[in-house]
């Protein structure tokens, strides 16, 4: 078998093309499944058991995903959360950083990316994908827009080679703006939408309890969690009690320590 290392991606420029994170210390404890990415999570891990059953038969499987959703809903997130607990690589590509409309050297960044990874497993996280996905016709005028058309020929073309038993998981916020066919190259199409009331509950409970569970009241949480926000705002409302809570210690343990040696 090929045993490449996919964290010595060979670039001078992975920043822009690839790159791999180590999620072993993903925070399982405090991560929130909604229904629907609980559904997914489960429907993913049982493409992992179909493609080995089917490639004894010597048929490929594709198990890939494409995320839709307004931003903030914890599209990336999951991919992470599902490479930690398949305990397989994590590689991820930035669409936006991979444009190179002025030199045309897109594509072929995308073979190399895509050749890599080949006869490996990992989760490859497809970001942004509608900055080079388009409908036809969507890029703009002249040299761009055949660039853009170019390069999601590119793209379909390596998602087709892909036969290794990867999890590809691609998202994008503009689904009403992708190429059809390139679409078409994903199994499942599921939309990420904000939590409802009880999934924003249970997702303050789980990060309360797995950090500081005095950090706010039922009555708070309740509160919080009836009004209409993405996980990454409940997150990042929850990091900001934590941080005010820490900040106040501080202060507390500085006066203590300043009164006491005065």
């Amino acid at each position: 078998g090929d045993h490449r290392d996919l964290h010595s991606f060979p670039t001078r420029r992975s920043s822009d093309l690839l790159r791999m994170e180590d999620v072993s210390g993903f925070h399982a404890e405090r991560y929130y499944l909604g229904k629907t990415q609980w559904n997914l999570f489960e429907k993913i891990k049982r493409g992992v058991a179909v493609t080995l059953k089917l490639r004894e038969y010597g048929i490929p499987y594709k198990n890939s995903t494409l995320i839709y959703g307004v931003p903030g809903t914890g599209k990336t997130e999951f991919a992470r959360y599902v490479a930690y607990s398949l305990g397989i690589p994590y590689a991820y590509i930035n669409f936006s950083f991979l444009i190179d409309s002025f030199m045309g050297n897109t594509s072929k960044n995308i073979q190399r990316v895509f050749d890599f990874c080949k006869g490996q497993k990992c989760v490859l996280m497809l970001d942004e994908i509608d900055c080079i996905g388009l409908k036809r016709g969507i890029g703009g005028n002249g040299g761009s827009d055949g660039e853009i058309s170019r390069t999601t020929i590119s793209l379909m073309q390596a998602l087709d080679d892909l036969t290794d038993g990867q999890i590809v998981i691609a998202a994008t916020n503009r689904y009403d703006l992708l190429d059809p066919a390139l679409s078409r190259r994903f199994q499942n199409h599921v939309e990420f939408r904000p939590f409802n009331f009880e999934e924003n509950r249970e997702m303050m409970e789980k990060f309360l309890a797995a950090v500081d569970e005095s950090l706010l009241s039922a009555m708070e949480i309740v509160t919080y969690a009836r009004e209409n926000h993405t996980q990454a705002e409940v997150t990042g409302h929850l990091i900001e009690v934590l941080t005010r809570k820490v900040r106040s210690e501080e202060r507390r343990v500085g006066k203590e320590c300043r009164s006491r040696w005065s």
